[in-house]
């Protein structure tokens, strides 16, 4: 897949913070981590803040990767 090019079906997109259980990251840096499996494999982000009242800003640009094995 071409780098500029995003993961379809998008409905297999997940939120990694708000997969978390407090539903917000607040600490730096963020870590994501992944299995041995998944090397090789494509990974994509966007970013966004969220203030302390809950208020999200625009979703960045997207940036990919290749998990390393």
């Amino acid at each position: 897949m071409a780098s500029n090019q995003l993961p379809k079906p998008l409905d297999d997109l997940f939120t990694l913070a708000e997969d978390m259980a407090d539903g917000c990251h607040t600490a730096t840096p963020y870590l994501a981590a992944y299995t041995g499996a998944q090397a090789g494999q494509m990974v994509y982000y966007w970013l966004r803040w969220v203030n302390p009242r809950g208020e999200k800003g625009p979703w960045s640009e997207a940036v990919s990767a290749t998990i390393a094995g």
